[in-house]
C-alpha cells in the first residue's frame, strides 16, 4: 500500500472561528464566574490577613517624611527601613 500525502491549508478565520466554537464548549459561564468570585475574594481575603500578619510581626513604628522604620520584639537595635517607594 503507498502512503497518500496530504496538505491542509487554514486560514486565520477558519482558525479563530475554531477556537471560538472550541472554547464554547469548554466554558461554562456559571461555573466559571463562581470560580472566578470566589478566587477573587480568597486573594483579597489572603492579602489582607497577610498584611495583617506582617504588621502583627513589628512592635511599633515610626513615620516621617522619609522613611518608615519598624522595630521588632520592642527592641531599638532591631528595626527595618522602609523608603516611601515601597508602600
Amino acid at each position: 500500500m503507498d502512503a497518500i500525502e496530504t496538505t491542509f491549508t487554514i486560514t486565520e478565520s477558519e482558525y479563530v472561528r475554531a477556537m471560538r466554537r472550541h472554547n464554547k464548549t469548554q466554558i461554562q459561564f456559571f461555573r466559571d464566574v463562581i470560580a472566578s468570585i470566589l478566587i477573587i475574594v480568597g486573594g483579597v481575603y489572603l492579602l489582607l490577613f497577610a498584611e495583617m500578619r506582617t504588621w502583627s510581626v513589628f512592635s511599633s513604628w515610626l513615620r516621617d517624611n522619609e522613611f518608615y522604620i519598624l522595630y521588632h520584639d520592642g527592641g531599638s537595635t532591631k528595626l527595618s527601613k522602609l523608603g516611601p517607594e515601597c508602600l
